[in-house]
């Protein structure tokens, strides 16, 4: 394991607090239901949801976050070049996410007012996300009149995004406004 220190400043340079990273030097992150988005990220210190350990892998180089088996609410919003993959068990020991002990479920949710469990945008860096069940928010309301939709995997302009091992199941998308009535012929 190795710590990054870094130092926050407001504006005027006055040092408001120090934050000690510890984190894993094959460059994993590691998220688990029973951890704490507080945690530095480590097997023994997981955090505890997704983007949290995005957001730290992103912040200490680290092109991997692991995840332990269990069920994670909320949409992914996935960063160029850090992969995701489920299908620890509460050991750390990995298998397929079908066999009992090491099943990973997304759950999704509303991001950039789309239902969505899984968000890549701009993805051109080689990103996999592998072995997990990825199961699509059911979608409300409308748009402009228009029906909501509802995404297991949205991607745009992600050409390096890699999906491995996965089941995507599909949430159900919003009724819309009923249309006006025909004039009579």
């Amino acid at each position: 394991f190795r710590t990054l220190t870094v130092d926050v400043n407001d504006l005027g340079g006055n040092s408001l607090s120090t934050l000690n990273l510890t984190y894993d030097v094959l460059g994993i992150v590691y998220v688990s239901t029973f951890g704490n988005d507080a945690n530095p990220g480590t097997q023994a210190q997981p955090k505890k949801t997704i983007n949290a350990g995005i957001s730290a892998a992103s912040l200490l180089n680290a092109t991997r976050v692991h995840i332990m088996s269990g069920i994670y609410d909320g949409a992914v919003n996935l960063t160029d070049g850090i992969s995701l993959k489920g299908g620890y068990d509460t050991n750390w020991i990995y298998d397929a996410y079908t066999l009992s002990g090491h099943a990973v479920e997304l759950r999704g949710g509303l991001s950039s007012s789309r239902y969505i469990a899984v968000r890549a945008v701009n993805i051109t860096s080689p990103t996999t996300i592998s072995n997990l069940m990825i199961t699509g928010p059911n979608a409300s309301g409308t748009i402009v009149n228009s029906a909501r939709s509802s995404y297991g995997v949205y991607a745009s302009g992600s050409g390096g995004l890699v999906l491995r091992d996965l089941r995507v199941n599909a949430g159900s998308g919003a009724n819309g406004t009923n249309g006006s009535n025909g004039s009579n012929a």
